[in-house]
C-alpha cells in the first residue's frame, strides 16, 4: 500500500482435502499502514478453465470463478495493530474434485484466498487440492518430518491388493485361480512384483474392500452427497420445447463426515 505496509501470513495444515473435511486455517496480519484494514475474509474459490477448438482449428478459452465458501474474519483491523486467527475450520462442502489431466477440455482447481478492503488488488491466494480420498496420516507425518528435501520413511508396510477375475475368484501371482485362500499372503505392490502390476491392469481389483481397508483400516465409508448448490437446469431455452420430464439435475460426490 502507498500509505505503509501490511504483513500477512496464511497457513493451512495440509494441501489436500475431501468434501466433508474442515480446512484448518491460521492467519496473522500486521497492519503497518496508516489506514485501517476492513472486510477481511477467507474464501474457498473454484476456478474452472474451459478449452475448445472450432471447426477452423482456432482455440477458444474461458475461465469462471466461484466462491464456494466465504468466512468473515474481521470487519476492521486498526492501523498499527496485529490480528491473529488461529486454527479455525472452514468446511469443504460437496463439490467436484480436482480433475486429472485425462480431461483436456475442462480443468477444475481450487484455492484459498485472503481478501480485504473488498478489492482484488489486496488478495493472497493459496492453492489446495480437493480429492475423493482423505490424505494418509502417515504420508502427512512423513511430509512434516521432511529433512533437507529427503522424506524420512516412518512406515515401511507395503500396500496390499487382492486381485480377482471377472467371477470374483482370487488370483495368485501366476494368474491362476486359487481354491484355498486361507493364510494366503496377499500380493504386495512393491518393485519385486512388477509382473503382477501388469496383470492387475488387465484384471479387476476389488475396491474398496481390499485397497481402502488396507490404507484406511479405521476410515468410515463415504456416502455420496448432492452438490451443495442443489439441482441445476440441464436444458437451455432452445431445447425445452423438446424436453419431457424433469430438466434439473444435481450430481453427487464422495462426502466424509
Amino acid at each position: 500500500m502507498k500509505l505503509g505496509t501490511i504483513q500477512t501470513e496464511l497457513r493451512v495444515a495440509k494441501g489436500g482435502y475431501t468434501p466433508g473435511e474442515a480446512i484448518r486455517v491460521s492467519l496473522n496480519i500486521k497492519n503497518g499502514s496508516r489506514r485501517s484494514v476492513r472486510n477481511v475474509a477467507i474464501c474457498l474459490c473454484q476456478i474452472v478453465n474451459y478449452r475448445s477448438k472450432t471447426f477452423d482449428g482456432s482455440e477458444s478459452f474461458k475461465q469462471t470463478r466461484h466462491i464456494v465458501q466465504k468466512v468473515t474474519v474481521s470487519d476492521k483491523i486498526r492501523r498499527g495493530t496485529e490480528f491473529h486467527w488461529q486454527d479455525k475450520p472452514i468446511l469443504v462442502p460437496s463439490i467436484p474434485p480436482r480433475m486429472v489431466t485425462k480431461c483436456k477440455l475442462i480443468d477444475v482447481s481450487y484455492c484459498l484466498e485472503l481478501q480485504f478492503n473488498n478489492s482484488p488488488k489486496f488478495t493472497i491466494s493459496l492453492p489446495i487440492v480437493i480429492g475423493t480420498i482423505p490424505i494418509l496420516p502417515g504420508i502427512l507425518k512423513n511430509t512434516k518430518n521432511n529433512n533437507n528435501g529427503i522424506i524420512q520413511q516412518q512406515n515401511k508396510d507395503f500396500v496390499q491388493v487382492t486381485v480377482t477375475d471377472e467371477t470374483g475368484k482370487i488370483l495368485g501371482k501366476n494368474g491362476k485361480n486359487e481354491a484355498n485362500v486361507e493364510n494366503d499372503e496377499e500380493d504386495r505392490m512393491d518393485p519385486e512384483t512388477e509382473q503382477l502390476r501388469k496383470e492387475v491392469a488387465k484384471k479387476r481389483v476389488r475396491m474398496p474392500s481390499s485397497v481402502l481397508s488396507e490404507l484406511y483400516p479405521a476410515l468410515a465409508s463415504p456416502y455420496y452427497k448432492e452438490f451443495y448448490l442443489g439441482p441445476v437446469p440441464i436444458s437451455d431455452d432452445k431445447e425445452r420445447k423438446f424436453h419431457f420430464g424433469k430438466n434439473r439435475y444435481a450430481p453427487k460426490y464422495p462426502f466424509y463426515e
